[in-house]
C-alpha cells in the first residue's frame, strides 16, 4: 500500500538499493535476537485504533525508545497479526553490527536523514545513531542502534518518528503539526506557528485538569463525513526556555541530557499525571493560538481561512511528510469546526477557564 509522499525539512539522499538494505536489517534482528535471547523485550502499543507491535532486543534500547509510548501500550495481540511489526536491536548490547549508511550524527538533529525514493515502497531515516527501515506494504519496521543508552534527544521524544508519519499517512490517519487538549471528551485542536504558544496552553491547561494528547504532532481521522478524532502519537513536551519561565513547575520533569544551550528540553507528560493522558478524543474546535501583551488572556471566533493558514505552513513544511491527503484533511478541519483565535495573555491561570467556557458553548456557526 503506497500513496505519493513528499519529504520535507529534512536532508535526503538516495540509496543504491533499498530492499538489500532492508533484507540486511531483517537478519541483523535476527542475529540479534538469537545471540541475547535474555535481553529481548516485546509490547504492544495501540495507535490511531490500530496495534503495533514492539520487538526490541537490547533492554536499554527498549527503554530509551518506549517512554514516549508508554501510555499508549495495550496487552498483546491475542494472537492476531499486527498491523505494523517493528523489530530493532542494540549493537553495543547484541554484539551485531548496525550498518549505517551516513553520518546521521551530521545532519540536523530534528530532521535526521532519510534514504530512498520517496516513491518506493521501502522509506529508511537515520538520526542520532538510529538507523529505521519502513516496508511500506508489507507493513514492516526494522532498525539498529548503535549505543541504545545514547539515542538523543530526539529519539527519546520522538521515537521511529518519520516511518510512523509514513505508515500513518498511508492509512489516511495524516499527522499535524499540532497540540491537542481535551476536557469531558471534547478536544481542542491547538494550531499555529512554531512559537505562538501551542504549548504553554496545552500545558497550562493540563496542569489545570485538561487531558493531554499531544504537544507537537497529533494524528487526524476522520471516520465520518466532517466528523474528527484527534490521536496522540508522543507524552512528549519540548519546553522552551520561555515555556520553562512561565510554567516553572514543569522543569523538575525535564529529562537531563539536553546539550549545552538547546532550545528545549524533553519533559514526559505521562511523567506528570499519567492518568489524565489520553490515547484518542473527538475534536470539538480549532485554536489558533497568538502571543500578546495583554495581561488578560482573550478567545473569539475566527474565520476559517485563519484557521486554515495557522494549520498549513508548519504541518506541510516542517513535518517530514506531506501530500493531498494532508491537505484535504486540514481544510475539512477548517470547514467543519468552530475556529477560534486565542491571544495568550500574560495571566496563564485564566486559560483554562477560557478554553472549557468555548467547549461548555460549543458554537457551531
Amino acid at each position: 500500500m503506497t500513496r505519493p509522499i513528499a519529504f520535507r525539512g529534512v536532508r535526503s539522499t538516495w540509496h543504491g538499493d533499498s530492499a538489500a538494505r532492508l533484507a540486511e536489517m531483517k537478519a541483523g534482528f535476527v542475529r540479534a535476537r538469537d545471540r541475547r535471547p535474555d535481553e529481548f523485550v516485546e509490547a504492544w502499543i495501540g495507535l490511531a485504533g490500530m496495534s503495533v507491535r514492539l520487538r526490541i532486543v537490547g533492554r536499554d534500547l527498549a527503554d530509551a525508545l518506549g517512554m514516549a509510548l508508554r501510555h499508549l501500550v495495550v496487552a498483546s495481540g491475542g494472537g492476531r497479526a499486527p498491523d505494523l511489526a517493528v523489530a530493532a536491536w542494540d549493537e553495543r548490547t547484541s554484539g551485531v553490527a548496525a550498518p549505517t549508511v551516513a553520518d546521521s550524527r551530521s545532519a540536523p538533529s530534528e530532521g535526521g536523514v532519510i534514504f530512498g525514493d520517496v516513491e518506493d515502497r521501502v522509506v529508511g531515516h537515520a538520526r542520532d545513531g538510529v538507523e529505521l527501515w519502513l516496508d511500506r506494504d508489507a507493513a514492516g519496521l526494522w532498525g539498529c542502534a548503535r549505543d541504545g543508552t545514547d539515542v538523543g534527544l530526539q529519539n527519546r521524544g520522538k521515537p521511529f518518528h518519520v516511518p510512523l508519519l509514513v505508515w500513518l499517512a498511508d492509512r489516511d490517519v495524516p499527522v499535524l503539526h499540532a497540540a491537542l487538549i481535551a476536557h469531558d471528551g471534547a478536544g481542542l485542536l491547538l494550531v499555529g506557528q512554531g512559537g505562538t504558544g501551542k504549548t504553554t496552553v496545552a500545558m497550562a491547561c493540563f496542569l489545570d485538569g485538561f487531558d493531554f494528547l499531544g504537544d507537537d504532532y497529533v494524528a487526524i481521522e476522520e471516520p465520518a463525513a466532517g466528523t474528527y478524532v484527534g490521536h496522540g502519537l508522543y507524552d512528549s513536551v519540548w519546553l522552551t526556555r520561555d515555556g520553562e519561565a512561565r510554567l516553572p513547575g514543569l522543569a523538575r520533569y525535564a529529562e537531563p541530557g539536553a546539550p549545552t544551550g538547546a532550545p528545549k528540553r524533553l519533559v514526559h507528560a505521562a511523567s506528570i499525571c499519567p492518568e489524565r493522558i489520553a490515547r484518542a478524543v473527538r475534536i470539538r474546535g480549532v485554536v489558533c493560538t497568538t502571543l500578546g501583551d495583554n495581561a488578560v488572556p482573550t478567545i473569539s471566533a475566527t474565520t476559517r481561512a485563519k484557521a486554515l493558514l495557522a494549520m498549513a505552513p508548519t504541518s506541510t513544511l516542517r513535518l517530514p511528510v506531506t501530500g493531498a491527503g494532508l491537505m484535504d484533511r486540514m481544510a475539512g478541519l477548517a470547514e467543519s469546526l468552530p475556529c477560534y483565535e486565542l491571544c495568550l495573555g500574560s495571566d496563564l491561570t485564566l486559560l483554562p477557564g477560557l478554553l472549557r467556557g468555548v467547549l461548555r458553548t460549543g458554537d457551531r456557526r
